[in-house]
Order: C-alpha cells, then sequence, then structure tokens
C-alpha cells in the first residue's frame, strides 16, 4: 500500500482518507474524537476534517451550521 505524507500529498484528492491514511483512519478518527471532542483541530487533509467545509471566502464552517 502507497501512502501520502501530509507535505506531499495532493489535498484534491478526492479520497484523501484512504491515500493518506488507509485502513488506520477509522481508529485515528475515534482517537481525534476522545480528545478534540469539539473538532477545534483542523488541517484540510487531517483526520476528521470532513467535518468542515471551507467557503470560498476564505471562512471555516461546520458542516452541520453550513
Amino acid at each position: 500500500m502507497l501512502l501520502s505524507s501530509l507535505n506531499g500529498g495532493n489535498p484534491n484528492e478526492p479520497e484523501w482518507q484512504k491515500v493518506f491514511y488507509g485502513e488506520n483512519y477509522q481508529r485515528l478518527l475515534e482517537i481525534k474524537n476522545r480528545y478534540d471532542p469539539d473538532q477545534v483541530l483542523y488541517g484540510r487533509t487531517a483526520v476528521g476534517s470532513e467535518a468542515w467545509v471551507e467557503r470560498k471566502d476564505g471562512r471555516l464552517c461546520r458542516k452541520d451550521t453550513y
């Protein structure tokens, strides 16, 4: 299995969870949710970032409030 690093990967990769984290993604998401239950920490291709939307004006919004 080929994994890209966060620094060298394509942030527009449609299957970034699988490409960057492989079979570990679900476990990593559980860990992130345990230590960051309010989803405060964000990175475009970081674990859990699918809970956020980057608006065209640059603002970052939670998907449930967007």
